[in-house]
């Protein structure tokens, strides 16, 4: 596998698909609690985070060759636009899309009276705040500045992500509850960054890249962002259900969205 994040996550995710369903009858004995059970399925929870962290570093990633003058080659080279356009797809599949092998009842039964939707939503949240992290974002414009159409563009990034969190509106189907908070946190990451006014320090250091001087308000990324927010307006406002809370929730984000370009 090498240094291919994609499908070293896809082989992790595999496994921790066949060890959900096995969990109960490793975990539980006669008389004792579940207690084992949830801290299992909170280490599987954990290393399913930790994948999403692995593949999300590709994009507007930088590779680091450690070389002397006498060395030649780039030190720094961006992550090539193919591979960051494959780790956005991996996202849209194993995590945007819902990962119903998390949504064990048999477990949740058995650890907790509530809490799925938010573990879910979090977790996704989690994919979309890294893709969306202001100081990945300036990268991702950086390389376009400097390698033009060799590189993977703010706009494709955007669009990759819309295709993968609302597929629903261009096929006039029911959003679920899992699907509605999920669209609920991007138009919601989105905003924070529309709204941010202030620089932003450069990262800590990280297992993943280096920190990035970065200001979403005195660049290229407010005007991305508000291009990504006004298209999904638009087709939350033109896309058509049968279903009365798919209907409430498209009527909610275009109120959002109405609300975040009305704040002064």
């Amino acid at each position: 596998m090498g240094d291919d994040a994609m499908k070293a996550s896809a082989y992790g995710i595999a496994n921790l698909k066949r060890i959900v369903p096995n969990l109960i009858k490793w975990t539980t004995k006669e008389g004792e609690t579940y207690e084992d059970l949830k801290s299992l399925y909170g280490q599987v929870l954990g290393q399913y985070r930790l994948y999403i962290g692995h593949v999300s570093a590709n994009v507007g990633g930088v590779y680091e060759h450690y070389k002397t003058a006498d060395q030649s080659g780039e030190v720094y080279v961006y992550v090539p636009k193919d591979i960051q356009k494959r780790a956005v797809q991996f996202l849209n599949k194993e995590v945007f899309k819902t990962p119903s092998w998390l949504i064990d009842n048999a477990i949740i039964k058995r650890i907790e009276y509530a809490g799925t939707l938010e573990r879910i939503k979090n977790t996704q949240a989690i994919g979309l705040s890294h893709l969306l992290d202001i100081a990945r974002l300036h990268r991702v414009i950086e390389n376009e500045a400097l390698n033009e159409d060799k590189a993977y563009k703010i706009t494709e990034l955007m669009s990759d992500i819309r295709k993968g969190v609302w597929t629903e509106l261009t096929m006039g189907a029911k959003i679920d509850a899992y699907r509605r908070n999920l669209q609920r946190s991007h138009v919601e990451i989105l905003g924070k960054i529309l709204l941010e006014t202030k620089a932003l320090p450069p990262a800590p250091p990280s297992p993943y890249f280096k920190g990035t001087n970065a200001n979403a308000h005195t660049s290229d990324i407010k005007a991305a962002v508000r291009a990504e927010l006004s298209q999904i307006r638009t087709m939350a406002r033109s896309a058509s259900s049968a279903d009365a809370m798919t209907q409430n929730h498209l009527k909610d984000i275009v109120a959002r969205i109405d609300k975040l370009f009305d704040t002064k």
